[in-house]
């Protein structure tokens, strides 16, 4: 018997060395023990082909872990939100999105990796650093337990299966990321990006990259915003997708009357009222793209808010301007 409790179920040869493979694994408890080994999951990493669970890669930033398929027992643990505990009294919950095989390996799909022992927990960079670990590091003992509160999804309005990274509502934070909280409001999914809230539309976890399309809440139905900000995406956590944007620039108060904004057509073709509560009447143009001449440094207009939107919709206002 192995110290893992279970006998190797036959020996694989990689590199004049004989590894033994195993199907079985140590009993999953509430506190299970297991080797913390370091991996990479983004594209030419050490772990070779995409992971498992979503044929996807995946940053080293990410809190992500590969399970030794020992620990599988003939299911699958894929999308479970683990938590880890270190020696040193550091925990981190991390999402199970591979395997690590216990059963092949040494070839390109596992990027000539020998297979792993059946206690293994192979967790990305973002792990060991939560666990205030040395990523230099390998092999130090840990324990993990389940989040049985985790597999349940965000359904808010017509907007379902929000799930990692993606926490609040009903799923609470050790099973999502910082930053990616979710609040129902009137019925309608909202996160919050450097103080702007901005409604999910739609998600698209097929795609790889997965991706969201939001819109922002104070620009929704309206161009008369409580206040004028610009667009401001956390491209640590988020990056426009390659299907195309283009900005959109509303100009607030603008003096028709001046050369500033007589040279700019397109803020007298688009001018319209906006009735902003306790502020009065204020007139707002768009323009798309961008103008070379900015009628905001001289005067001419008050504000200016750049809101990125689809190039499609750029292209029905080009085409409908009133």
């Amino acid at each position: 018997m192995t110290a893992g409790g279970c006998n190797p179920s036959g020996t694989l040869h990689c590199n004049n060395i004989s590894y033994p493979t195993y199907t079985c694994s140590p009993p999953v408890t509430s506190s299970t023990i297991a080797k913390l080994d370091i991996g990479e999951f983004n594209k030419g990493g050490d772990g070779g082909g995409a992971a498992e669970c979503d044929e996807q890669y995946h940053e080293n930033t990410e809190r992500i872990v590969a399970l030794s398929t020992g620990w599988y027992n003939g299911g699958k643990m894929c999308g479970r939100m683990i938590i880890i505990t270190a020696g040193n009294g550091r925990s981190v919950t991390a999402k199970v999105v591979d395997e690590c095989d216990s059963r092949v390996g040494c070839d390109a799909e596992h990027a000539g990796q020998p297979p792993c022992e059946n206690n293994v927990v192979v967790a990305s960079e973002a792990v060991w650093k939560a666990l205030q670990l040395d990523v230099q590091g390998e092999g130090v003992q840990v324990t993990w337990s389940l989040h049985s509160n985790c597999s349940e999804a965000i359904n808010c309005g017509g907007i379902e299966g929000l799930s990692y990274p993606f926490w609040g509502v009903n799923r609470a934070s050790y099973c999502g990321l910082p930053g990616f909280e979710v609040a129902c409001l009137d019925n309608v999914p909202v996160i919050n990006m450097s103080n702007i809230n901005y409604r999910i539309l739609k998600t698209n976890s097929s795609r790889a990259p997965p991706s969201v399309t939001v819109a922002r809440q104070d620009y929704w139905k309206t161009i008369c915003p409580p206040s004028f900000v610009n667009t401001s995406i956390n491209s640590s956590m988020f990056h426009y997708t390659s299907s195309g944007f283009t900005n959109l620039t509303l100009y607030y108060g603008c003096n028709t009357s001046t050369s500033r904004t007589t040279n700019i057509p397109e803020l007298t073709s688009t001018s319209q009222v906006c009735s902003r509560r306790n502020s009065g009447n204020i007139t707002v143009s768009y323009v798309t793209p961008s103008p070379r001449v900015d009628p905001v440094a001289p005067g001419a207009c008050e504000n200016r808010v750049i809101v990125p939107v689809s190039t499609t919709a750029a292209a029905a206002l080009e085409a409908n301007r009133t």
